[in-house]
């Protein structure tokens, strides 16, 4: 077995190693980097008030880089009975 970045292991068939990583969508990392951006906005703020609103936008990015994370291409994962019907 070899090792990828991050330390991850990774199977290896011939001259191909196998990786078992999800490649982060573009959307994700955007949103994370608004959350990053609104936290060093906080940091700069003039005012408590200003600082803490900018906090809760940086927590609302977050929520949606981790619900776009959730579900990939924006697809919403099927309810357990819908599932069942389809079968």
């Amino acid at each position: 077995m070899a090792t990828v970045a991050g330390g991850e292991r990774c199977g290896t068939v011939g001259r191909v190693c196998c990786v078992r990583e999800r490649v982060m969508s573009s959307y994700v990392m955007y949103c994370r980097a608004q959350a990053a951006e609104c936290a060093r906005r906080a940091k700069l703020a003039s005012s408590p008030e200003l600082a803490a609103e900018r906090r809760d936008l940086g927590l609302r990015w977050l929520r949606l880089a981790q619900k776009a994370k959730a579900t990939p291409l924006g697809r919403t994962p099927a309810a357990p009975a819908e599932q069942t019907e389809r079968r």
